[in-house]
């Protein structure tokens, strides 16, 4: 984060196989001062539409940071 130096926003990417793993280490990276967050949908253990949304929804809230989605379609079965 020194190098750049806020010239150009920098997201950090952390993949997790839970909610919790992942507020964790969304707080880990706030610290960091970076920009923001790139979270890769839990790829091991398969969830529905409904629980990758809370996934995520329950993410954004714990963590002060705009949260980009990502996702394995093979791996978790969503398409966006």
């Amino acid at each position: 984060m020194n190098v750049i130096n806020k010239r150009v926003p920098a997201y950090l990417g952390a993949g997790v196989s839970t909610t919790q793993e992942a507020i964790w280490l969304g707080e880990l990276v706030r610290e960091t001062g970076t920009d923001g967050l790139s979270v890769l949908a839990p790829s091991f253990i398969i969830l529905g539409a409904d629980e990758m949304f809370r996934h995520y929804k329950e993410l954004a809230a714990a963590v002060e940071l705009p949260v980009v989605l990502c996702t394995i379609s093979d791996r978790t079965n969503l398409w966006f």
